[in-house]
């Protein structure tokens, strides 16, 4: 259950810093809707989107504890989810201030 609460903030960081490369300003907004503007972007396909869409979902059971509602399975998709993501799209910030 520990691997979900840190699988949960490489996902949220990862994302983050895509949105940022691609000047979508991540402030404020909930994780789908960033799912949402990259899909937008076609940064990500409706299948890949989807997965992201399920592992926040399993990130999101894991911020309020609710153990039961997600597996090890679950918790594995969720990082291999994370892993492609990273992967696929390098999310070196050119500034390391930034």
């Amino acid at each position: 259950m520990e691997a979900a609460i840190l699988a949960s903030a490489v996902l949220e960081d990862t994302i983050k810093k895509l949105c940022r490369k691609l000047s979508i300003d991540p402030s404020g907004k909930e994780l789908d809707a960033l799912i949402s503007a990259l899909s937008t972007k076609r940064v990500l396909g409706k299948v890949k989107a989807q997965r992201l869409r399920a592992a926040a979902a399993v990130r999101n059971k894991a911020f309020h504890a609710e153990w039961d509602s997600f597996d090890e399975r679950d918790v594995k998709q969720m990082i291999d989810s994370v892993q492609e993501l990273v992967e696929t799209h390098s999310t070196a910030d050119p500034d390391p201030a930034a």
